[in-house]
């Protein structure tokens, strides 16, 4: 018979997992609630003090309530003493997830890396640590009857986030498919951003209640940051081809000297005007028009090309993105046409159909 109180593995570590993914995103909406909400409340306080607003007796109710529960939020977040609690406490539960591993007489897995967006909706964010932790699980606690400890590792240290596609540890409940499934049966909701923000907050300091700026929807500083740390949605994910499979130090050197062919499957597209390749463009200052209208993309969009005005080439750049968006585009694949510089080539092709850059225009300077 059994001992009861035998550890049992597959518990420990989906235990381990969901504190560690819940740290993950914590330490993320550190990092962007204290950049939404120190702006809202210093933004409330001067609307609180200045003559020229009149606020209702219930906008001032709300007011003091949202201050109470910003100021104890942002204490959480800056808290020396909460972060390290939260660490020790993830410490632990791996610690009891390595001794039910070995318990059984298995090897210990090291800890994963979570790619997460903390701007997402609470709904796509629920669905993806159930996926996350629970194929995380499977590897965590694999007993190497069908693959080996090292192969597994060399999966989970790939740079992006993990669905596993394709390995034979992968359930079919577990796959990209199911998680597609599961996201589409939610709905529309998945695809807002999560409100940081009471609607009364947001339409007075001029915000969404996601904390964006009116009029920046389309170039939030957060989302490329996100992009740029890795984070894909499951939607693109699906798209990606499959891993290629893991092969030992020995087949690799069983395998033949390659020729020389094509590159990488992933470079970037070349430049339909020359421009180099990687797209390194030179960051833009942001700027004010006269009809009031302030610049965007600084950082992707580059020297305007050619001799074209500087507001110009932000229109016609920004017209560039929208199109984008119309054909169906999601904002992470804009923002990674605007990264590779193919959001720049379409407003170059613009400028050069209006006349305004000649044609042949050699891109050489972005």
């Amino acid at each position: 018979m059994s001992n009861q109180y035998e550890p049992n593995p597959i518990t420990a570590a989906v235990k381990y997992l969901e504190f560690a993914w819940n740290q993950a995103l914590w330490s993320q909406e550190a990092i962007v609630y204290k950049s939404i909400g120190h702006p809202a409340l210093d933004l409330i306080e001067e609307i609180e003090s200045s003559e020229d607003i009149d606020l209702t007796a219930a906008q001032i109710s709300d007011i003091e309530s949202w201050k109470t529960n910003v100021v104890r939020l942002l204490e959480g977040y800056e808290s020396e003493y909460l972060t390290t609690t939260r660490s020790n406490a993830e410490q632990e539960l791996y610690v009891k997830y390595a001794n039910a591993i070995l318990y059984k007489g298995l090897l210990i897995y090291s800890k994963p890396s979570f790619f997460i967006n903390c701007t997402e909706s609470v709904e796509r964010l629920a669905i993806q640590k159930k996926y996350d932790t629970q194929r995380e699980a499977l590897r965590m606690t694999n007993d190497e009857a069908k693959m080996s400890f090292s192969d597994v590792e060399a999966l989970r240290k790939v740079d992006g986030r993990k669905i596993y596609r394709g390995c034979v540890l992968t359930d079919n409940h577990l796959s990209i498919d199911a998680e597609l499934r599961e996201l589409n049966n939610v709905g529309d909701a998945v695809n807002q951003r999560k409100a940081w923000l009471p609607d009364v907050i947001a339409n007075l300091v001029g915000m969404s209640t996601a904390g964006v700026p009116f009029g920046e929807e389309d170039s939030w500083e957060w989302d490329e940051y996100f992009m740029n740390l890795g984070y894909k949605r499951a939607e693109e994910l699906a798209q990606d081809s499959l891993p290629a499979p893991v092969q030992t130090p020995q087949q690799l050197s069983q395998r033949p000297n390659p020729r020389p062919g094509p590159g990488p499957a992933n470079a970037l597209p070349p430049s339909s005007h020359g421009r180099p390749n990687p797209f390194r463009p030179t960051q833009q200052p942001t700027l004010t028009s006269k009809e009031g209208v302030k610049t965007k993309y600084k950082k992707t969009k580059g020297n305007p090309p050619g001799d074209v005005d500087f507001f110009e080439y932000d229109l016609a750049y920004n017209r560039a993105d929208s199109r984008g968006r119309h054909s169906g585009k999601t904002l992470q694949m804009r923002g990674r046409d605007r990264n590779s510089g193919e959001t720049r080539d379409a407003a170059i092709d613009n400028l050069i159909s209006k006349g305004l850059l000649p044609a042949g225009f050699q891109d050489l300077n972005p």
